[in-house]
């Protein structure tokens, strides 16, 4: 292999990138995913009813190999993956893996070596799958879990998987985005509005590679059928900043 004689370009379109969404059971997370740009759901979970998509229900590790396999390598116009869940993606892992090995449990094995086993064939699937030409969001729900920072516990919301797995997506995913639901006061009246934010907060797991939408703090989204619209709004009015802050300082 040669090496590189040009630098690599910035991607600048965040359907290139890859997301992950978390929070509570029927907030709208697989919405979100399917008004990305031309997005096929390999659905791990029912849930799709109320949605045209283009999907894959996968029950099992190696179904799901096989339709990533065909999204890597065969001829498509899709654009964006959604995993949906990733939660459930996980378990058919390390089903796969207590399977071969004839054990129940991945701490069945000496030495953390199951954890291993999972953790390496979970890496070794969706490192391809991120590094295709294709957007791709993980969506997971969410758990509250306490954590313990520099000896003080404190309850965290995060997304809803084993920790082998979890510090595998951290690492692939650029943004990491938290929806909820809450309760605002407007005048004399109290409205329930869906959020979602990527902003670095000490009671949500969250994650922005470009520095872009953090920068918005906690995004409502007062429309369900426009959420990914409202997202990239954001997304563009920062980059536009930003782009202009540089031919200015250079």
């Amino acid at each position: 292999m040669e090496l590189s004689k040009q630098k690599t370009k910035v991607i600048t379109d965040p359907r290139r990138y890859t997301w992950l969404i978390y929070g509570e059971e029927g907030i709208g997370k697989s919405t979100l995913a399917s008004q990305m740009d031309g997005t096929y759901f390999i659905a791990t979970e029912p849930g799709h009813k109320a949605l045209e998509v283009y999907k894959s229900d996968v029950s099992s590790w190696a179904e799901f190999k096989d339709v990533a396999r065909k999204l890597i390598s065969e001829k498509h116009e899709f654009k964006t993956v959604a995993v949906d869940t990733v939660t459930n993606l996980v378990d058919f892992c390390a089903a796969s893996i207590y399977e071969e090995h004839n054990i129940s449990h991945m701490s069945d094995l000496d030495w953390g070596k199951g954890f291993s086993l999972v953790r390496d064939e979970f890496k070794r699937v969706m490192i391809p799958l991120c590094n295709a030409q294709l957007g791709i969001v993980f969506i997971a729900h969410d758990m509250l879990r306490e954590m313990e920072f520099r000896g003080f516990k404190r309850d965290v919301w995060q997304p809803n998987m084993i920790k082998t797995a979890r510090t595998v997506i951290n690492q692939l995913v650029d943004f990491i985005g938290r929806m909820y639901v809450d309760t605002i006061k407007e005048g004399d009246a109290m409205h329930r509005y869906r959020f979602i934010t990527f902003a670095k907060h000490p009671d949500m797991v969250t994650k922005d590679r470009l520095g872009l939408l953090e920068k918005q703090g906690d995004i409502r989204l007062p429309k369900r059928e426009a959420m990914w619209a409202t997202l990239m709004a954001y997304f563009e009015k920062e980059k536009d900043k930003q782009n202009r802050k540089e031919i200015t300082s250079g």
